[in-house]
């Protein structure tokens, strides 16, 4: 089995549609349908969502819902469109199949209007691409284009005869689209017919441009709501990558967006669910055991915890977890590397670049770490006690394995924290803390420590001087330099026991 890095598609059912609604969007469909359905002309709504917040997913459940209350729907991505040179052909094309799979259309004469006027207008996009090409041969241009149509003698003439025809023919579809797009109501009440149009802002700059005027000019008529979802500003670089950098593209925007609504960004920690649940769910086609781990790691509640930082934005914490599924992957079964180890190295790399570097080439000190990551020590109290022990662990076991030198000896100098919780945690230690949960706290971290750099896995005592990578830190470090962005140079040679 091979290693799915794009997760399966969220299953969204006929009736029930929220079913698997991980990110609250339902009242945000809700509420847009309500708007849609009151849309009295023609519409182009625009859904702004930044680059993984679930614009996809969004769409889907939001098609399924209006589709379970009666309102004909088409689904359109752009992005599978994105080959063809004009995208008027690609649009009449899925609209069509759309409105041929609707009872209240299927056989009717509206449908059948509807097919001959797109027929004439792509006749007539055809003929005008064709006299575009052929006008930029000099001299040879202009009789090609006279020939073009046969009962014309000059090309002026040409030109406004097919003018006139592509204008009524135009005016003939937009016709056609209004009366099938009111036949196309599956009730005495009228609903428009609603065209979703997803993954614009991955389109090649020119035919983004296109489908939006085209959108609006042809597709543009009572009784039709487009919704694009989109990355606003995203459309903007595209927009002025064919414009130029001066040119004023929020503003061209505006003549196109009659509705602007800004998706909602969803609740951190459900998001960061969502997230640890696909990575899960890429793995588990490539090999089930590890698959297992993953969730055993993100259930115990270290993992949630290590992707919390507030640095972290949301595409950064979708592009982590995807990470650590590939990572995971890649490490040979003779290496073991614990989840928690290459989500850590992962969230270090991406808050602090600089910092990351140092870290694991030996050059940081465990309180530069521990401040780096934000870990909150007021919090230890807190219901995710033991997650923010691991993490705290994980951290201060890397400085330690990382200043090792070839025969296991950590440098002490660059490990006070460690040191003094070692010291805390010994039994004879007479000053022991008041608080007795500070105290439980400093013994978990430590048994943390012990089993990612004690020999064997033990968990008493810790010796800085034999330090052993049990965590798979250095293997974790590898994988990572497999990126562009990652850390590149950093000498770490295989130890004895890694070979």
């Amino acid at each position: 089995m091979s290693l799915r890095v794009q997760p399966p598609l969220l299953p969204i059912s006929a009736g029930e549609p929220f079913l698997n609604d991980r990110l609250g969007r339902e009242e945000s469909i809700k509420a847009l349908t309500e708007v849609v359905r009151s849309v009295d002309g023609p519409c182009v709504l625009a859904v702004d969502a930044s680059w993984g917040m679930g614009k996809t997913t969004f769409l889907r459940m939001w098609s399924r819902h209006l589709r379970d209350i009666s309102v004909p729907v088409v689904d359109f991505n752009a992005w599978d469109t994105d080959f063809a040179e004009d995208p008027f052909l690609a649009m009449f094309s899925e609209m069509t199949n759309a409105l041929e799979a609707l009872p209240t259309l299927r056989g009717s004469a509206a449908l059948a209007r509807w097919k001959q006027t797109g027929r004439d207008v792509v006749r007539d996009h055809k003929w005008a691409i064709a006299r575009s090409a052929v006008s930029a041969v000099p001299y040879v241009g202009d009789r090609i284009a006279s020939e073009l149509s046969p009962e014309s003698s000059t090309p002026f003439h040409v030109d406004t005869a097919r003018f006139a025809e592509a204008r009524a023919a135009r005016q003939d579809f937009r016709e056609s689209l209004r009366t099938a797009a009111k036949a196309a109501s599956a009730t005495s009440q009228l609903k428009p017919l609603v065209v979703m149009i997803d993954e614009l802002d991955r389109c090649r700059p020119n035919y983004a441009i296109k489908l939006l005027e085209t959108a609006k000019h042809l597709f543009g008529v009572d009784g039709v709501v487009f919704v694009l979802c989109l990355d606003r500003q995203q459309l903007v670089h595209s927009i002025r990558a064919v414009y130029g950098e001066g040119f004023d593209a929020e503003g061209y925007l505006r003549r196109f967006f009659d509705i602007d609504y800004q998706l909602p960004h969803a609740d951190r920690a459900d998001f960061i669910a969502a997230a640890l649940d696909n990575a899960v769910a890429s793995i588990r086609s490539s090999n089930e055991n590890l698959s297992n781990m993953l969730a055993h790691y993100i259930a115990e509640g270290s993992l949630p915890v290590i992707l919390d930082r507030p640095t972290l934005s949301q595409r950064q914490i979708l592009q982590t977890t995807r990470r650590l599924a590939v990572i995971l992957s890649s490490i040979p079964a003779s290496r073991s590397v614990r989840p928690d180890v290459v989500t850590t190295l992962l969230v270090l790399r991406t808050v602090n670049p600089e910092l990351y570097r140092r870290y694991v080439t030996g050059h940081c000190t465990d309180e530069e770490a521990i401040a780096t990551f934000s870990v909150d020590l007021e919090l230890r109290n807190s219901n995710r006690f033991n997650a923010r022990a691991a993490i705290e662990a994980v951290l201060l076991a890397g400085v330690c394995v990382f200043t090792a030198n070839d025969r296991g000896q950590a440098d002490y100098d660059k490990l006070p924290i460690v040191v003094d919780y070692l010291a805390k945690s010994d039994p004879q230690h007479i000053s022991r803390p008041s608080d007795q949960s500070e105290q439980m706290y400093l013994d978990a971290v430590v048994g943390y420590i012990a089993e990612l750099i004690s020999p064997q896995g033990r968990r008493r005592p810790v010796e800085l001087a034999r330090v052993a990578d049990q965590g798979g830190f250095r293997s974790a470090v590898r994988q990572l330099e497999l990126f562009p962005d990652s850390v590149a140079g950093t000498g770490l040679a295989p130890r004895p026991d890694e070979a």
